[in-house]
């Protein structure tokens, strides 16, 4: 042997000794991946019971949204908006005399629309004729106090408004959190209910929760009949009316994952 072919021999050597470490520690690994997946598989997939928990709460509301319209027509358009702007103000006026603060009244939506009528000659002919522009003014009202919304309803129609698009009761923030936190304790007792059942069913026992998730929660406002409010109607009444809400739903839903042995 030369001795310039002695140090490629070795460094042939050197680099087949770094080539088998390199494997044997990838084979080390790759072992323990493996092992590790088995006990967790073995811990977390495989003893354990999934369900699902829901709770459904009726509470009493404590917001109340009140949706009045002044409707306004006239040949012209500033005309029909300058009246509606009149009778809007004088409703607000009103509503505030009655305890609303001016920040709880808003508006809602506000259109200005040509009106025409179909009309028909002698012949039987017919054609759409301009007859002016309807104004409309949606207030949104907004009041914690239950109790007296047939009285705001009443002050409102009084001052003008013609219409009563809507009555919706609900529940402020701080009244929703205070719901959600118990219709979320329900859930997680009706989970661990059904888990129990399946424990005992499949006879094994039941561990601690090993994980929580809150799916859902929502609660549906209570929509009260409006049609019996219109204008017309309310200014034939003789008392004030009783607007008398409902209790609103609430539901929540959670997914609880418990051990079992």
């Amino acid at each position: 042997m030369t001795e310039k072919e002695c140090p490629y021999k070795k460094l042939h050597w050197v680099l087949a000794i770094v080539v088998i470490v390199l494997l044997a520690a990838a084979f080390k690994l790759g072992y323990y991946k493996s092992s590790f997946h088995e006990s967790y598989d073995a811990k977390y997939n495989r003893n354990i019971i999934t369900v699902s928990g829901n709770s459904e709460i009726m509470t009493a509301p404590d917001k109340a949204e009140l949706y009045v319209a002044v409707s306004n027509e006239a040949l012209a358009a500033k005309e029909a908006k300058d009246k509606n702007s009149e009778t809007s103000n004088d409703v607000i006026d009103a509503l505030i005399k009655q305890g609303i603060k001016k920040e709880d009244i808003e508006t809602s939506s506000f259109t200005i629309s040509p009106k025409y009528e179909w009309d028909d000659d002698e012949k039987g002919n017919g054609k759409s004729v301009f007859k002016g522009y309807e104004v409309k003014h949606v207030l949104k009202i907004t009041t914690q106090v239950i109790d007296k919304v047939g009285e705001f309803l009443d002050a409102a129609v009084d001052a003008g408004a013609n219409n009563v698009e809507q009555i919706r009761f609900g529940l402020t923030k701080e009244e929703e959190e205070d719901v959600k936190t118990e219709a979320l304790y329900e859930a997680a007792k009706n989970a661990e209910e059904k888990a129990i059942v399946l424990a005992t069913s499949l006879g094994v026992n039941l561990k601690k929760a090993v994980s929580i998730q809150e799916t859902s929660f929502s609660y549906v406002p209570y929509y009260y009949d409006a049609r019996g409010f219109e204008g017309a109607a309310m200014a034939k009444m003789e008392s004030t009316p009783i607007v008398a809400p409902k209790s609103v739903e609430v539901r929540a839903n959670v997914n609880v994952v418990f051990g079992m042995k």
